[in-house]
């Protein structure tokens, strides 16, 4: 991967002295500067100067009224064997067994579309209730001091699970339809000379050429997280069965009866119908409990399940996967709430069934008519099934936007598979454990997720050139979060195994819905695709800056809630602050112990074995959000290694009289004469101090984080006896939503004031303390610049390929990176990689084919 970005050491050395000055980012209507080397030229404490061209907006497309859309669907091209297409018509008689076969997969989807407002699309996080438990002030005790409750258990967050993306990019259809998506795009020479990279690059070899990693991959995680490895969850792609090839799909049916379990393998059907009615003639459909449908055609297995509307599809599945194994869960087993389902460890999902899947997302794919009904009657046969227009909404999305060949549209999809854990690592089949591991390593309930980051920043930019590769969609990634949180540069996350948390994520994407829905329309990569990875760390990362000073500047220091500053709270707010209308603040380094106590002790690893989890065994945590916002540009730095901030004991002699920042007077410039007159709009303030005159806000982080004291961040919160505004009402505290702060693209469109995000949570009458400590604590995490040797190695030829293995035998990296980039030698690489994987992977786990395990 090529490196065009500065590194922090260089951004550093040129910043040592330089003061954080407040420059102010564009104003609404202004735009970014699209200067496509912008990101070359971007210093981390700086923004860019000059005038910003607006940008321009692309208007979404949308498909006609519903009722039209009904039409289309039975129009709708899908693939043939050989990529062609096939009219979609509804067979008659399995919509007739969907109600039994398929209740719960039906009912988990309506579960996952039924979410109107984007608010409702924010989901409590699974750990909050074990600090409920312990005590009711016990995340607060957390959050504002840094202190642990006695009897605080956590033991049962000690597993993390894992997804995977695969791709069987040599199948036949997938070749075939590839290749007839590129010459339809073609057509189009402005399309095919803007993306010339990408075309050279749609067949490499290397991006389809197997080696067995995916295997090896998983079986490293087995290896090296132990008994902190959860489920395994694998992601593919997937296609509609054609009539022809359902004529070699064999159906076997697991039943239980009062007098156990009996396998059954039908005879071969030719017709999805036929797959239906050899179920009905072979068990009541309330008795088959597992319908395996395996494809042998090509001599490949497959994983065969039916879509809503009863359609077959074929979901590709590694060979060495037993898909008949009782750990197994596959196909329409997936959506199954049953305990044994629930239960078992390795889950196959597909693209189909994984796109499109909140209502939020869909919300703006069908313009809606009005005069339609909620849901439309469609007689199926002697059985009429009602159809949501959700239901049809979502079909017609994901035929629009499948077969994808865009690994950006695919990563958009992480999060929604059905019982997966609300945090979770993902992994390339091209990454690799390489050393013993923890949850504290990954993630934990009292830090939240580890985020991994190479030394260089991604600049934003709405129109960086598509080179084929991920920078162009990092470039307008980080265009968007400075859209959203301030025009700044963000850091790189490096290309290894990465740290979600569903929740958040998904509130990243019902955030940009619009522009995801526009960005999944992309067969292949390009520029304005919403980069998954950096989208899901960088949210995380605003998202508690954001809440920290929204506690701090709208919740604690508006104090009577009515959205004003009145000329009192005005003045208390500039007396904490230590700023006023003609002189500065300066602000020196915090002491904190929040990584490390006074006596040298790992306050990260003991607070983790207190509360029953294990402690990092190879990751070394450089910052947590604990101590605040890691991006600050300094005006005099106390460490000049590493682009992290250093509050820890080791650091106190030499930086205790340093000036870290300086609130100035800038800060206030445009309320300071309004103040004498009449109450400030705390809206406007706190968009200006936090958005577009970032530099005020973070040196404000300082100065609250020195409040704070040596751990917590009580200097942010309100005090214990301020309510959100309104009165309690015990049905809408009941159907409240998680607390959480507006969910706009852009910050302009946005109202931060209390009683504004009360309505939108249904907060009302309730602690505004413990509403902001429990929305800083929903967005902690943890920060690792390196974890040991992290390792990206690139094999092009035999010496490349012993080169590479040789060190990562020699420096054991926690995590690593095999980059096929093969162009000599291929058969003594492949044997080569064959028996190192072999070697330093040799147990087979017990969903293997063949496996005794």
């Amino acid at each position: 991967m090529t490196r065009r970005s500065r590194s922090f050491s260089s951004v550093w050395a040129a910043e040592d002295v330089a003061p954080l000055l407040p420059v102010s980012g564009p104003a609404e209507g202004e735009k970014l500067d699209d200067s496509s080397n912008c990101r070359s030229k971007f210093l981390v404490s700086r923004l860019w100067t000059g005038t910003n061209p607006s940008r321009r907006r692309v208007p979404i497309k949308r498909l006609v009224l519903v009722l039209s859309g009904l039409l289309a669907i039975a129009l709708l091209v899908t693939s043939s064997a050989l990529g062609g297409p096939e009219e979609f018509e509804l067979d008659a008689e399995p919509a007739k067994y969907n109600k039994a076969g398929l209740a719960e997969a039906a009912a988990w989807r309506a579960s996952m579309s039924s979410l109107e407002q984007p608010a409702a699309a924010v989901q409590r996080l699974g750990w909050e209730a074990s600090f409920d438990r312990a005590h009711q002030s016990c995340l607060s005790r957390w959050v504002a001091d840094g202190e642990l409750c006695a009897g605080l258990d956590l033991s049962s967050f000690g597993r993390i699970d894992g997804i995977w993306t695969w791709v069987n990019g040599s199948d036949t259809r997938h070749v075939l339809q590839r290749n007839a998506t590129v010459a339809e795009l073609m057509r189009d020479e402005s399309w095919a000379a803007a993306n010339k990279p990408i075309l050279e690059s749609i067949n490499d070899n290397g991006r389809f050429r197997e080696h067995n990693e995916l295997l090896y991959s998983i079986r490293s995680a087995f290896k090296h997280l132990g008994t902190g490895i959860g489920k395994v969850h694998l992601l593919t792609t997937d296609f509609l069965l054609t009539p022809e090839a359902m004529k070699t799909v064999e159906v076997q049916t697991q039943t239980k009866t009062s007098s156990g379990t009996s396998n059954r393998l039908l005879k071969t059907a030719s017709t999805a119908l036929d797959v239906w009615r050899g179920l009905r003639s072979q068990a009541q459909p309330s008795e088959v409990s597992r319908a395996l449908i395996t494809s042998n055609r090509e001599e490949q297995v497959s994983d065969v399940f039916f879509d809503e509307f009863m359609r077959a599809r074929d979901g590709q599945v590694p060979q060495w996967l037993n898909l008949s194994h009782a750990t197994v869960a596959s196909g329409n087993q997936v959506f199954s709430t049953s305990a044994e389902e629930q239960l078992k460890r390795f889950r196959v999902h597909h693209h189909w069934s994984s796109l499109c899947q909140t209502r939020a997302e869909l919300s703006s794919t069908v313009r809606r008519d009005p005069s339609t009904r909620g849901e439309l009657d469609i007689a199926l046969a002697d059985d009429r099934t009602s159809i949501s227009t959700d239901q049809i909404e979502q079909y017609a999305c994901r035929v629009k936007r499948l077969q994808t060949y865009n690994s950006n549209v695919i990563d958009s999809m992480l999060g929604d598979q059905p019982g997966l854990s609300d945090t979770f690592f993902y992994s390339n089949d091209d990454t690799f454990f390489g050393n013993d591991m923890s949850i504290g390593d990954l993630a934990t309930p009292l830090y939240g997720p580890i985020f991994r980051f190479e030394t260089e920043t991604v600049a934003p930019n709405f129109d960086a050139p598509n080179q084929g590769g991920e920078w162009a969609s990092l470039h307008y990634s980080s265009a968007l979060m400075s859209e959203r949180f301030g025009y700044r540069g963000r850091w790189y996350q490096a290309h290894q195994h990465k740290v979600f948390v569903g929740p958040v994520f998904r509130e990243a994407k019902v955030t940009w819905r619009r522009q995801l829905e526009d960005s999944q329309l992309s067969k292949f990569r390009a520029k304005k695709d919403l980069n998954a990875a950096f989208i899901n760390s960088q949210y995380h990362i605003e998202r508690h800056r954001e809440a920290l000073l929204w506690a701090y500047l709208v919740a604690r220091m508006d104090t009577d809630g009515d959205g004003f500053y009145s000329p009192s709270e005005w003045q208390a707010l500039l007396e904490e602050l230590g700023a006023s209308a003609n002189t500065e603040a300066k602000v020196t380094y915090p002491q904190r112990t929040t990584l490390q106590s006074t006596t040298g002790e790992d306050t990260y690893s003991r607070n983790l074995f207190a509360t029953g989890l294990n402690g990092a065994k190879a990751a070394s945590i450089a910052f947590t959000s604990a101590d605040g916002y890691p991006m600050i540009g300094f005006e005099q730095r106390n460490n000049v290694k590493t682009p992290l901030p250093e509050y820890d004991p080791s650091r106190w002699q030499k930086s205790k009289s340093m000036v870290a920042c300086r609130i100035a007077p800038i800060c206030f410039a445009p309320f300071v004469e309004r103040a004498k007159n009449e109450s400030i709009n705390v809206n406007d303030v706190f968009k200006r101090l936090a958005f577009e005159h970032w530099g005020c806000g973070d040196c404000i982080l300082l100065s609250r984080l020195q409040q704070s004291g040596l751990s917590g961040l009580s200097g942010f919160l309100p005090g214990d006896s301020a309510t959100m505004p309104g009165d309690v009402n015990a049905l809408a505290e009941s159907a409240g939503v998680p607390p959480h702060l507006p969910l706009v693209d852009n910050f302009h469109h946005a109202s931060f004031l209390l009683k504004d995000v009360t309505a939108a949570t249904r907060w009302a009458g309730r602690s505004r303390r413990d509403f902001a400590t429990r929305l800083i604590a929903r967005y902690n995490y943890a920060i690792t610049v390196s974890d040991g040797p992290i390792a990206i190695q690139t094999l092009t030829d035999a010496n490349s390929t012993d080169h590479s293995l040789a060190q990562i035998d020699a420096q054991s990296p926690s995590l690593f990176c095999l980059n096929d980039n093969i162009n000599h030698d291929e058969a003594y690489i492949a044997d080569k990689l064959g028996k190192w994987f072999s070697e330093k992977y040799p147990q087979a786990l017990h969903f293997e084919r063949g496996s005794s395990a």
